[in-house]
């Protein structure tokens, strides 16, 4: 949602979560990451915004792949299942 927003606050309100929760989790993942997953800039006359890093779109994209095998996974395992 970050990436699509360019915003933690458009994209908290998408989620329909509060700022400060998205913000925690923003900090959570930056902090417990050897490199920040998202970048941000603060307001004024310019505007901020927040966007991905690459070790961000790297995150991402390597989330989405496990989340893929996990489904490929639980439906194999499924099918054995004599319920």
């Amino acid at each position: 949602m970050i990436k699509k927003h360019g915003s933690i606050t458009l994209a908290a309100k998408a989620l329909k979560m509060s700022y400060r929760q998205a913000w925690e989790l923003v900090n959570s993942m930056n902090t417990q990451s050897a490199k920040p997953l998202i970048a941000t800039s603060a307001g004024g006359a310019g505007g901020g915004g927040t966007r991905l890093t690459n070790e961000g779109e790297q995150a991402i994209k390597q989330y989405r792949a496990l989340q893929k095998r996990f489904h490929l996974f639980n439906a194999r395992e499924s099918r054995k299942l004599k319920l």
